[in-house]
């Protein structure tokens, strides 16, 4: 079970923080934006709130669940020889207890949204389900970095909740909105509501941007105190990663502050309707991805304490920098016999098995280069040949379902379904079943048969998906350097992968100018995914 542990972890940590975006961050948007203008919309008001309160209770139910659930993993890896999990004494740790406190909270307000469903007009339901809403923040705090430390506790968790309400008030209410706008453009009058709704968000969001950097700035320095805790640590990269799809969302933001703006002077609100919805809906898919980077931040230790283990940025550029790719690989009687288990946790990589990894993921990054450069001809020339770049994913799919384990089925002694116990095995194995679901369904899109049906969205989706579940993707058990400098190169593909599926969206949902600028910046992107794998070099 250590095995699967700590992905898992990851895992429920983000859903938590999901459902807190929907639950905290719905009561937000509700006070902050909603209730001025459903005093003046009557008709509206029912189903405006119905779907406030439904999202809100969606949201606390998984937190709740999500919470328990990781409870759990954590008593399970505990278990003895036996298979008996240490119940009593796992109850006595503060851990123990501030989840399962934090998971009950969660749930009463799950009920309050389920009785708040039926009185939507009530100021005093409303009331205590905003005071259920900070408990659970409140209570949460015990389950961060802050309290585990021996100074600064006290402050270290108020500005941790602090940073956490900023950012599910800004994430959450970015879904809000979105679902708002699916839901306003079928009622009558709904545009124009939508339409102010968006421009009372939008200073709600700047706050809430302004609050969550001021609150990083402090924890971060609390907690990597340093160039080399930054950038040679699995909590300083993690950190950069949030600030690069951060920069993102501003960029979004930003574009719609300025059509809000336009909006506001000349009263037309036919780009407002048009660009506003779509930018939104790219922004609430990559602050889902911000919360599970931070997912995958708490589940590091602070960089302060693993100043043995710092990597120093020379070491990072190095991983990084173009190198010669491993082209061949190693010689395979060799390789399957000084080759560790795939599912021993605590193995290190010997020299036969780095060259191994060097060899799939660089000539991963050829078929992902050839693939980027195919989609970005296809864009361009538009040569009917062109449209038929998806097809790039079948042999890909074929190297890594034959190469991309090698000591597992099909040419390596492990058996096929006991290896996928192991997290980076599994990854790797869903890994290649995207790309085969990838390939097909894309070809269909670029050739037609697809292009009218909703499968055309299924390839930004998954690149939006996997780019995210690359931010989850561990090495070890243990914050060591080795593992560190492996996962900086996921780190950039996770980004990338992003950036590309967020562009790949606003191509298909926004033709014009902006469709064809995003439809020529994500075979880019996709690209730089290859490159980075072309380069990539254990070290």
């Amino acid at each position: 079970m250590i095995l699967l542990s700590g992905f898992l972890d990851v895992l429920f940590r983000a859903l938590v923080f999901v459902g807190l975006a929907l639950s905290v961050g719905g009561i937000v948007f509700y006070y902050a934006v909603l209730r001025p203008f459903l005093r003046q919309a009557q008709d509206a008001q029912y189903t405006v709130l119905h779907r406030v309160t439904t999202l809100i209770a969606v949201g606390a139910f998984t937190v709740a669940i999500s919470q328990i659930a990781a409870v759990l993993t954590s008593l399970s890896t505990m278990a003895d020889a036996a298979g008996h999990w240490p119940i009593a004494a796992f109850a006595q740790t503060q851990f123990a207890r501030a989840g399962t406190t934090h998971a009950s909270v969660a749930l009463i307000l799950a009920v309050g949204a389920l009785v708040l469903r039926r009185h939507v007009r009530s100021t005093a339901a409303w009331g205590i389900e905003a005071g259920l809403g900070a408990l659970v923040l409140v209570t949460g705090a015990w389950l961060t970095h802050g309290a585990s430390r021996l100074t600064n506790t006290a402050p270290l968790m108020s500005v941790t909740v602090i940073h956490q309400l900023a950012a599910v008030t800004w994430i959450g209410g970015t879904i809000h909105l979105t679902a708002q706008w699916r839901l306003l453009d079928r009622v009558p009058g709904g545009d124009d509501l939508w339409s102010r709704i968006v421009a009372r968000f939008s200073p709600l969001a700047l706050t809430s941007v302004v609050v969550l950097v001021a609150a990083g700035f402090y924890l971060s320095w609390e907690y990597i105190r340093g160039i080399n805790g930054l950038v040679g640590t699995s909590y300083g990269t993690m950190l950069l990663t949030k600030i690069a799809l951060m920069f993102a969302l501003l960029f979004l933001g930003g574009i719609n502050n300025l059509t809000i703006r336009n909006w506001k002077l000349t009263g037309n609100s036919s780009q407002l309707l048009r660009r506003v919805p779509v930018f939104a809906e790219v922004e609430a898919g990559i602050g889902l991805i911000v919360l599970m980077a931070a997912a995958a931040l708490t589940a590091q230790p602070p960089a302060i304490d693993t100043i043995n283990q710092q990597a120093t940025p020379a070491e990072v550029l190095y991983t990084l920098a173009p190198k010669m790719p491993q082209l061949t690989p190693p010689p395979r009687a060799e390789m399957l016999a000084t080759a560790s288990s795939s599912t021993d946790p605590f193995a290190l990589p010997n020299k036969i098995a780095e060259v191994q990894s060097d060899f799939n993921h660089n000539i991963s990054g050829i078929f992902v280069i050839l693939i980027g450069l195919g989609a970005f001809l296809s864009a361009v020339t538009h040569a009917r040949w062109a449209r038929n770049w998806p097809l790039l994913f079948i042999p890909f799919a074929l190297f890594l379902l034959i190469i991309g384990e090698p000591n597992g089925w099909p040419l390596g002694p492990e058996p096929f379904w006991k290896t996928l116990i192991a997290p980076e095995v599994l990854q790797h194995r869903l890994a290649t079943l995207l790309v085969v679901v990838l390939g097909l369904v894309e070809w269909g899109v670029t050739t037609g048969m697809l292009a009218a049906t909703r499968w055309k969205y299924l390839f930004p989706i998954l690149l939006l998906a996997g780019g995210g579940l690359l931010l989850t993707h561990s090495h070890s058990v243990f914050a060591i350097k080795w593992a560190f400098l492996i996962e900086v190169s996921h780190n950039a593909i996770g980004v990338c992968a992003v950036f590309a599926g967020a562009a790949a969206w606003i191509q298909l949902k926004l033709p014009g100018r902006e469709g064809r600028i995003a439809g020529i910046l994500w075979p880019i992107f996709l690209t730089l995914v290859g490159v980075v794998l072309l380069f990539y070099k254990e070290v």
